[in-house]
């Protein structure tokens, strides 16, 4: 709708996954080098953390699009609230929709288990490395899942080389840190933490004006100097809520014609955006 008054080829703050809008901040950065580590040389378990609205879904699109070769299956579990012979079944149902010569498995928890040995094991005969990838992980303690995962690292079944057959990639807030702590079992299986952090000030001008690019815009001939300034504190260095705030602040400036953003923009949007923030 405002694109044309920004000279925008497209909306540049909305909220989903874009590989042209992925800014590589450096915890961002740091985080998915990381990950992309422990899937490359076949670790057990590697997390990242981060508070809502803080990218931690971003990464894991971005990473899932940078697999190395060596990666078959990938199994990600987005809803993890589930019950541990559920969550079992599930992973095995997916594992086998993946691999034609597995049946579907049946919904007992042994059966589940034999289904995933059997599909990881013709993974790792074919040469490949499997990957879990588990969303919101803090709810795994809550359903009292966090045990039965460690249990499925300890099946057996290895590569030639005697690494895991597979990485768990646990993605939460970061009380899954503490969570994993009360665990020690599971715990020492981890080989990378990745913490994602909030931007600072620079990293929120160059996060605003690598978002305006992708779109063909321009930061200086949008966005005054104070109400960049103003974004990052309103926002506190969250990408969701400075995408939030600034999609907002061009629909209202259209909407107003105005020729930049402002700083009483900005802060009059904020007010509008707090009550649901």
């Amino acid at each position: 709708m405002y694109e044309e008054h920004w000279k925008l080829s497209e909306r540049p703050f909305e909220n989903r996954f874009s590989t042209n809008f992925y800014y590589p901040s450096e915890s961002h950065q740091a985080a998915l080098l990381k990950l992309r580590f422990s899937i490359e040389n076949r670790r057990s378990v590697a997390i990242v953390c981060g508070n809502s609205g803080m990218g931690k879904s971003m990464i894991v699109q971005q990473l899932r699009g940078q697999m190395p070769e060596i990666v078959g299956a990938v199994v990600h579990v987005a809803y993890p609230a589930l019950a541990p012979d559920q969550f079992v079944h599930y992973i095995a149902s997916q594992l086998a929709s993946d691999d034609a010569t597995t049946p579907t498995p049946a919904s007992s928890m042994s059966a589940s288990i034999q289904s995933i040995e059997k599909s990881l094991a013709r993974t790792v005969q074919s040469g490949r490395h499997t990957v879990f990838v588990i969303d919101e992980a803090e709810w795994l303690e809550d359903q009292g899942t966090l045990d039965t995962l460690r249990l499925l690292l300890n099946l057996s079944i290895q590569d030639t080389s005697g690494e895991a057959a597979f990485t768990v990639l646990l993605s939460g807030q970061p009380s899954l840190i503490a969570q994993l702590e009360r665990h020690p079992a599971l715990d020492q299986r981890v080989a990378v933490r990745c913490m994602l952090n909030r931007f600072l000030i620079d990293e929120t001008n160059s996060y605003i004006g690598h978002r305006l690019r992708s779109a063909h815009g321009s930061i200086e001939a949008i966005f005054q100097s104070d109400a960049l300034d103003a974004i990052h504190h309103l926002c506190e260095g969250v990408p969701r809520r400075i995408n939030s705030l600034c999609d907002l602040a061009l629909m209202v400036g259209y909407a107003q014609e105005q020729s930049t953003i402002k700083l009483d923009l900005i802060e009059n949007v904020h007010r509008e955006l707090a009550p649901i923030a």
